[in-house]
């Protein structure tokens, strides 16, 4: 262990390293296709353990916590424990990276400090189509693309004559 005295500003502060734990549901059923995916994500354990270690290292009290699919039983954990900070490496809820912007959402209404980006480009950065739309209207160039509703308007976009290669990037 390295002794790096107190932190900065002379008092440790309380700080929770929360990971999602949702992937422990996520197991691959007898048969399936996919990929098995529960090592490559236990790896956010691993590294919410290390955060940890290097934050006590410097001075810190911290506590390493899992999260599933509910922020109930996180927030009423972090309000005990009387935190100062959370080290946030939330990427899901309940296998649902749409839910990435929950957590900080609700420590901002605690007004918890926490790393990592707020809810606004976390929110964003699961809606291509509303980007491309706001990168439009400021009139940053954007690659040609269009927005495909419902199946039926795939023939009506033949028009467009887009270059290949195309990409399809669900929004």
């Amino acid at each position: 262990m390295i002794d790096h005295g107190k932190p900065p500003n002379g008092s440790p502060k309380r700080v929770a390293v929360v990971h999602n734990d949702d992937f422990k549901k996520d197991e691959n059923p007898a048969g399936s296709d996919e990929p098995p995916s529960q090592e490559a994500n236990a790896e956010v354990a691993l590294t919410a353990g290390k955060i940890a270690s290097i934050l006590k290292d410097l001075g810190h009290e911290t506590m390493v916590l899992g999260v599933t699919d509910s922020l109930d039983g996180l927030m009423s954990n972090l309000d005990r424990l009387r935190v100062d900070a959370v080290f946030n490496l939330v990427e899901s809820l309940d296998n649902d990276p749409g839910r990435e912007p929950d957590l900080p959402k609700r420590l901002e209404s605690m007004n918890i400090p926490y790393t990592g980006n707020s809810p606004a480009p976390l929110l964003l950065s699961h809606a291509k189509d509303w980007v491309k739309q706001i990168l439009s209207a400021h009139h940053i160039p954007t690659a040609p693309g269009f927005i495909v509703q419902d199946l039926s308007e795939i023939p009506k976009m033949k028009n467009r004559k887009l270059p290949f290669p195309l990409f399809v990037k669900p929004a």
